[in-house]
């Protein structure tokens, strides 16, 4: 975890690859280490984000050479020495349901069995 930041970090801010740069440095990317059923190490470029910065980092894949700019993050990391193999965000669903609270019904029991 700590390399993701320290490569955050000294991602260069020029040249052509300057969209790139600021892509990894605004998005909680993390690299985690895979594996395949034929045993193959590799890396993968991997983050989770609430729906507003999922639909915004979509936004960016659908534009012209979009996807360029997190193929340019994962090219950059495996020179650094992690084979980056996949660029992964998944969607963080915070609006899980809220507990049902107990109920505090304004007849009793024995508010109704004396009405009998």
């Amino acid at each position: 975890m700590e390399q993701s930041a320290k490569l955050r970090r000294e991602a260069p801010d020029g040249s052509g690859i300057a969209r790139s740069s600021r892509a990894a440095k605004e998005y909680p990317f993390r690299i985690h280490d895979g594996v395949n059923d034929f045993s193959d190490y590799f890396s993968v470029l991997y983050a989770e984000v609430p729906l507003p910065t999922y639909v915004e980092i979509e936004e960016i894949g659908r534009v012209y050479k979009g996807r360029a700019c997190f193929a340019q993050i994962a090219r950059t990391i495996t020179e650094l020495g992690h084979h980056i193999r996949f660029v992964a965000v998944d969607l963080v669903l915070d609006d899980s349901p809220h507990p049902v609270t107990n109920p505090s019904p304004a007849f009793t029991t024995e508010v109704v069995e004396s009405a009998n």
